[in-house]
């Protein structure tokens, strides 16, 4: 184990070398570009590392390296998801053989973009594992479990870290880089990988199946916590639980979402023992449309009711304010 001082994006990019991957492929583009640019000084240390045309084709490539057994990363920004949607789609009916992680930097504020937007959409519309950290260490710790969760469940992962976790610096714990990696090789298989309809009734019975079995190991993994201490209660995800745990009262309870599909069982229990609950999530109410659908009486804080706004950034004060 080692400690370094490091950009988000390079702690990131470090969790992939640790992770073993084989293929690394994507479309350069603010808040995402460094993780590959990091990875290219070590390329002699990768089997395969491209920038490519678009981010549809550096989706195709790493998601052919993930059909042949091949851990594989493709990175991109949010926009960039738009372009490589076609395939996203598709994979998780395909599913996949070895570890396959979608790297989909967003940028609440649009610090270098031409809009906000949520890629916790594009993996919930995909039906796929979406990891949404709070910090450096967390972007770090996810990436490199999303590997193992994707050959666990056979699905693409997606990593979601927005613009002031890639580009925040922070004191980070790495592990060391693997040194083997695996040779490819595609097993023919037209039932899985030949998406025509006669394929795809079937293989979408088996993505659904696969969900409830993935929330219960988020919440086993610890991306999902839970801490009662009152009758208030926070429920915030990505980096506004880091601000939340900055400034919320030790009476206020809070429950953080690190990642998605969240389990709605176990989000009713944490809503059930409330009176009144505060969603916190940067850009479009995805927790909050999950709380109230679970909710039964309670008052529900967030950007459905104006609370909140839909648009920006936050931070420690405006969450403190709220």
């Amino acid at each position: 184990m080692e400690r370094k001082y490091l950009l988000g994006n390079l702690a990131i990019a470090d969790a992939c070398r640790e992770a073993g991957v084989d293929f690394v492929s994507g479309y350069p583009g603010t808040p995402s570009s460094e993780v590959i640019e990091r990875l290219r000084l070590v390329a002699d240390e990768i089997p395969h590392l491209e920038w490519s045309v678009n981010e549809k084709v550096a989706f195709e490539n790493a998601l052919g390296a993930a059909w042949c057994g091949c851990r594989a990363l493709v990175t991109m920004k949010h926009v960039g998801v738009n372009v490589a949607a076609d395939p996203l789609m598709t994979s998780s009916y395909t599913g996949v053989t070895g570890g396959f992680v979608l790297l989909a930097a967003d940028d609440p504020f649009a610090h270098s973009s031409q809009n906000e937007q949520d890629s916790r959409i594009y993996a919930g519309f995909a039906k796929i594992p979406c990891i949404d950290p709070s910090g450096i260490q967390e972007a770090h710790d996810g990436m490199k479990r999303a590997f193992d969760l994707s050959e666990e469940f056979g699905l693409p992962v997606m990593v979601r870290p927005t613009t002031r976790i890639c580009h925040s610096k922070g004191d980070i714990t790495l592990g060391e880089p693997a040194t083997e990696h695996r040779v490819g090789e595609f097993t023919r298989n037209p039932r899985q990988y030949v998406v025509i309809p006669a394929h795809t009734r079937p293989l979408h019975k088996q993505l659904n199946e696969k969900q409830p079995g993935i929330k219960k190991r988020l919440i086993e993994e610890g991306f999902n916590t839970q801490t009662i201490r009152g009758k208030k209660a926070v429920i915030a995800g990505g980096i506004s639980a880091a601000y939340a745990r900055e400034v919320v009262p030790e009476d206020v309870s809070i429950a953080t979402i690190g990642a998605y599909p969240i389990d709605e069982e176990w989000l009713r229990t944490f809503v059930s023992e409330h009176t009144e609950i505060l969603v916190i999530e940067e850009m479009m109410p995805v927790i909050e449309g999950a709380v109230l659908e679970v909710a039964c009486g309670q008052a529900i804080y967030g950007k459905k009711n104006g609370y909140l706004p839909y648009e920006g950034e936050f931070s420690p004060a405006v969450i403190a304010g709220a």
